[in-house]
């Protein structure tokens, strides 16, 4: 079984890279050189990439030198730190999109690419990485968990473990809900599951996790997470997306 499955993943990464093989950037068209490989130097220079922003929410801020955003000082969230790799924006959405609802195995490979290049390891590195969930269903559909793929890519990078503490049972979808119904919804739907929560506690210092998630909206999906970590005397709680999602004007 072993020889097997090693032989189906020889196959998809063949497939992936025949996939994968163009002469034509993704973005613009034109010609690619050797700098990346479905990108040309001009377009990945130019991807939204969110740099200036506020150290625990990740939303953008336009003052220099400012930390954290004044909903923040305000308000504080339950997760002591987040950050992203890119803003919601195109062309990242329409990658999304792709990966995700049109259940692209060539773009899940391509986003765990940009996720390596955007991703910055937190000052403090984390005791274990954690993934949010997706619904049984969704999985079923695309075949992957795109956060699962981006929490073990991270994981590879920081050479940390990945553990799986989280459940998901059936709720509504988040998409299309206003803030307060998302926080509502997942109060009902995200969980901890305890047994598994309890055999990484034997194993490892839980001290500081980062969660990873593929895309940061309204913050609801890691302020339910966090809150569920710190009700287990977690001491610090960081997040990762790889796109967020920005605010109206």
């Amino acid at each position: 079984m072993k020889y097997i499955g090693n032989q189906w993943l020889n196959l998809h990464q063949q497939l992936t890279l025949f996939m994968t093989a163009q002469a034509h950037c993704e973005w613009c068209l034109s010609g690619l050189d050797q700098s990346h490989p479905f990108l040309c130097h001009n377009c990945y220079q130019h991807l939204p990439i969110n740099c200036h922003a506020c150290s625990q929410c990740a939303q953008p801020i336009a003052t220099a030198g400012l930390l954290r955003c004044g909903q923040c000082q305000q308000h504080p969230p339950m997760f002591d730190y987040a950050s992203t790799g890119y803003h919601y924006t195109f062309p990242l959405d329409r990658w999304l999109m792709q990966c995700k609802d049109h259940h692209s195995a060539m773009w899940h490979d391509r986003l765990q690419r940009l996720a390596g290049d955007a991703f910055i390891p937190p000052s403090i590195l984390p005791d274990a990485i954690a993934c949010i969930p997706a619904a049984h269903k969704k999985r079923f559909k695309r075949g992957f968990n795109l956060s699962y793929s981006l929490a073990t890519h991270l994981a590879q990078i920081l050479d940390r473990p990945l553990i799986h503490v989280f459940r998901l049972t059936p709720g509504r979808d988040q998409r299309g809900l206003t803030v307060a119904e998302r926080h509502r919804n997942l109060r009902h739907s995200l969980h901890l599951d305890k047994n598994r929560w309890q055999q990484a506690q034997r194993q490892l210092d839980l001290g500081h996790i980062l969660l990873v998630d593929d895309v940061m909206t309204s913050g609801a999906t890691f302020e339910r997470a966090a809150k569920l970590l710190k009700q287990q005397d977690v001491k610090l709680v960081g997040c990762w997306a790889l796109a967020r999602t920005l605010k109206a004007p």
